[in-house]
């Protein structure tokens, strides 16, 4: 009976997969479609998890209250309330302070970018004069400044779009915000029909198993964008002070486009600095040798400072399994999988290396003609 049945499923499970991949266009249209109807559910939760840092700092180290304290649920309302308004406060002085000098900044450059980029040419032309430099490869250089900057000044409306259209997506975002209001004012109880639903369905080996794996992910989770958030707003605002003193073009505009891309590890920092190099290029090309020092400067301060105190090892990963983390996951899924992929991937490694000792301890244990 055993012989028959395991052909039948073989020949079952083919047929789906084969279905499967004759109507891929239409699973992936509905799976896109899907994740549309989902994404405040997505952002809302992922919201809740960022806010419940600073809600369970207040619930436990502020209010000092556990589950078995009298007012329990009173100081939870306190902590929702007061995470909350630390969140609108935060988003309230980038609207206020930053996006108008950001918005500011780009409509200006790009008003300017034709006088700009005139100057760059001078500026070129008069190197080019003092050396000597084939004419073919000055015109292959000039070509290729001519498609970098028109693609950076096209970058640029579309960046200006962006934050309009996300400060015009008011639905959206209150249905974010409802959905992780939810989420974390009925934690409690999501977590104990997490816990019973696995309780019911699974065995106390595989409860402890996946227990196991929840608090390595939340802990590296919670490392890494603690210390990626803290570490961008540190970088974004010592490059805005660097840049208003040493007299660097648009501060605000490079201090912002240093603090976002410092999020992504590793090649995030120089992801930063073309665009930065650029604007400095375009409208003051003396200080462009200036600012890739300090840039480099601040990288080593960053590297062997500021990123090891503030996010410490939270992933566990060296260098090399970063970087690769980060192109795989820039790869698959662009920015969101560059800032995801390493706490990610970090989760999977750290449990692969538990299998690897275990095997090795167990094989240890066993006798040499066994092995």
């Amino acid at each position: 009976m055993k012989k028959i049945k395991q052909p039948f499923w073989l020949i079952t499970y083919g047929l789906i997969l084969f279905f499967f991949l004759l109507r891929l266009d239409t699973f992936s249209g509905l799976a896109k479609e899907f994740i549309n109807l989902v994404n405040p559910f997505i952002w809302g939760f992922g919201l809740a998890y960022i806010l419940n840092i600073p809600y369970n700092f207040f619930l436990t180290k502020v209010f000092k209250s556990n589950k078995k304290h009298k007012h329990y649920g009173l100081y939870k309302s306190f902590s929702l309330i007061l995470s909350y308004v630390f969140f609108f406060c935060i988003i309230g002085f980038i609207i206020i302070m930053l996006i108008p000098q950001l918005l500011e900044s780009i409509k200006l450059f790009i008003a300017n970018s034709g006088d700009y980029y005139a100057s760059l040419q001078v500026f070129l032309e008069s190197i080019i004069s003092k050396i000597e430099i084939n004419e073919d490869i000055w015109q292959y250089i000039q070509t290729a400044l001519t498609h970098l900057i028109e693609a950076f000044k096209n970058l640029l409306p579309s960046v200006v779009n962006l934050v309009s259209s996300t400060t015009s997506s008011v639905v959206n975002l209150i249905c974010t915000l409802f959905v992780s209001v939810y989420i974390l004012a009925s934690k409690d109880k999501l977590l104990d029909l997490v816990k019973r639903s696995t309780k019911a369905f699974a065995s106390p080996r595989v409860q402890k198993y996946l227990a196991h794996v929840v608090e390595i992910t939340n802990r590296t989770f919670r490392g890494f964008i603690v210390g990626q958030l803290s570490d961008a707003a540190i970088v974004g605002v010592i490059t805005f002070i660097g840049s208003s003193i040493l007299g660097f073009p648009y501060p605000v505009l490079i201090g912002f486009l240093a603090g976002i891309t410092n999020m992504i590890p590793v090649i995030g920092p120089f992801i930063g600095a073309i665009p930065c190099v650029l604007i400095i290029l375009m409208v003051n090309p003396s200080k462009v040798i200036l600012y890739i020092i300090f840039v480099l400067v601040l990288q080593q301060i960053d590297g062997n400072f500021i990123c090891p105190l503030i996010v410490g090892d939270s992933t566990g990963l060296d260098g090399l399994w970063i970087l690769f983390a980060v192109l795989v996951g820039g790869g698959f899924f662009g920015i969101v999988g560059c800032l995801l992929a390493v706490p990610v991937f970090a989760v999977l490694f750290n449990l692969y290396e538990e299998i690897v000792d275990a095997k090795i301890a167990h094989k240890a244990k066993l006798p040499e003609d066994k092995i």
